[in-house]
């Protein structure tokens, strides 16, 4: 029996930026930095808060001009990355009951001009964290070439997933290719994870791990 784990899970994001302003009477220069650590985080492997213990990644998902495809972020039915069906990087059923971590990019090049949406209209079921036009072009919201959306909550309950819950990506104004990046807990509940875990080592004395990258 294995236990399947996750490692070195660092989650970070970093802006800087110095204004400056020169006078144009003594050549005078007066600048300022703009310094903001927005998210700082290193995650353990769990069930619990400031853990996760599962990751899922699908690149180059390819969207035609008017297309759609729809995500089922619980399990990613219908979904094969490589390992078959449903499966994540190690060939192992993928479940999410909380997302920690959710990342959308417009993974065209820049100057291509095929834009992402999210949820132009709902998939169903559809996964009611993200609404109606998460990301739509008509009002400028639309991801656009090398852009990203990104959902974080590490604390605590995370964003729940009861049951199938999907996100549909779309494409307008050309070809997109895109990239869906998830992390979470496969259980909400750290009881039943410490359960389910202290059988496993009870019913062997060799036990085994799997990092997921």
């Amino acid at each position: 029996m294995a236990t399947r784990s996750t490692v070195s899970n660092q989650f970070s994001m970093t802006v800087q930026s110095t204004i400056m302003n020169s006078l144009d009477t003594t050549g005078k220069v007066t600048t300022a930095s703009l310094t903001g650590e927005i998210i700082d985080e290193t995650i353990t492997q769990g069930v619990e808060e400031d853990q996760i213990s599962r990751a899922w990644e699908e690149v180059d998902i390819a969207i035609s001009s008017g297309g759609t495809v729809d995500i089922d972020i619980r399990d990613m039915a219908g979904r094969d990355i490589g390992a078959g069906l449903g499966k994540d990087a190690l060939g192992q059923d993928v479940l999410f009951e909380e997302i920690v971590g959710l990342v959308i990019k417009n993974a065209n090049a820049d100057g291509v001009a095929g834009v992402l949406e999210i949820n132009p209209v709902l998939p169903s079921p559809a996964w009611g964290v993200l609404p109606l036009y998460t990301a739509r072009n008509a009002v400028g919201g639309g991801i656009k070439a090398g852009g990203v959306r990104a959902w974080f909550e590490p604390h605590a309950q995370a964003f729940d997933v009861a049951g199938s819950a999907k996100i549909r990506l779309g494409a307008v104004g050309g070809d997109v290719i895109a990239s869906v990046y998830v992390f979470g807990r496969h259980d909400d509940e750290a009881s039943s994870e410490s359960s389910s875990s202290n059988s496993s080592s009870s019913s062997s004395s060799v036990s085994s791990s799997s990092s997921t990258p």
